[in-house]
């Protein structure tokens, strides 16, 4: 047996099992991105390869920033902000497919992660869904739902965000009445309603782009109450609209 292959096959796989909360296309160049999104004295931040366990950038206040010499001609990290540190790659390989972990360490909070997975291809929009087009007024909560129909039970839903060359997880709600959610995704919240799941996600609509609902479920079967989740199924996407005007939430459905 090849125990150096079989080792790397279980690294990789419990990385793969590990919670991702956005996942990029590979390109010639793209930026990797890492906001932390909450009030707290940033004491410094590392980006990181998984895979290969290495530091790719450290950066240390007020304004120390080094990148690994394996990077150091093909990478940059931005600094508007101590808070936004994304990596932009201006040239890149196939070897730069994998993990990422962006960390901040900060005061009194702790330690804030994201992950990042970069992938060699991928059509991230989705396609043969029904689309519900939401006007909201700027600033204001907007309520995404989605209730299956009365012979279906609904174990789990999952929100992403859609973009052309990535995808964002929000948060995922299941049944029992727990939540996961993403580093990111604090504006955000799950409500249920009787033994159905109801996805509310709360936000302010300067984040107007598609959001896809992917929900696990099975047609209710006789005399059997363990779930027995069927395959994932694409549903509602919500396309929020980009608005120059204010105007009052409404909400149409197309067929």
């Amino acid at each position: 047996m090849d125990y150096l292959a079989f080792f790397i096959v279980a690294v990789l796989q419990s990385y793969q099992r590990e919670h991702v909360d956005s996942t990029v296309k590979l390109a010639s160049a793209m930026t990797l991105e890492c906001v932390f999104p909450k009030a707290a004295n940033i004491v410094q931040m590392f980006w990181r390869k998984e895979e290969r366990k290495e530091n790719i950038a450290v950066f240390k206040l007020p304004d120390q920033l080094h990148i690994s010499s394996r990077y150091k001609d093909r990478v940059s990290v931005t600094n508007d902000t101590s808070n936004i540190k994304s990596l932009v790659f201006n040239s890149t390989t196939g070897e730069d497919t994998g993990f990422y972990l962006c960390s901040f360490h900060t005061f009194p909070l702790g330690i804030w992660k994201k992950r990042i997975q970069v992938v060699q291809s991928g059509n991230f929009e989705p396609r043969n869904l029904s689309y519900r087009h939401m006007i909201a007024e700027p600033g204001a909560n907007v309520n995404f739902t989605y209730g299956p129909d009365p012979e279906t039970t609904l174990y789990q839903v999952k929100w992403k965000r859609i973009y052309t060359d990535h995808v964002d997880f929000i948060v995922q709600c299941d049944k029992s009445g727990t939540a996961v959610y993403a580093s990111d995704s604090g504006m955000y919240s799950c409500s249920y309603i009787g033994t159905n799941v109801m996805e509310g996600i709360n936000f302010l609509p300067q984040h107007l782009l598609t959001y896809i609902a992917i929900f696990l479920e099975r047609k209710s079967p006789p005399l059997s109450s363990t779930p027995i989740p069927s395959n994932i199924l694409f549903s509602t996407v919500v396309r929020v609209p980009d608005l120059k005007e204010n105007f009052q939430a409404s909400l149409t459905e197309n067929a």
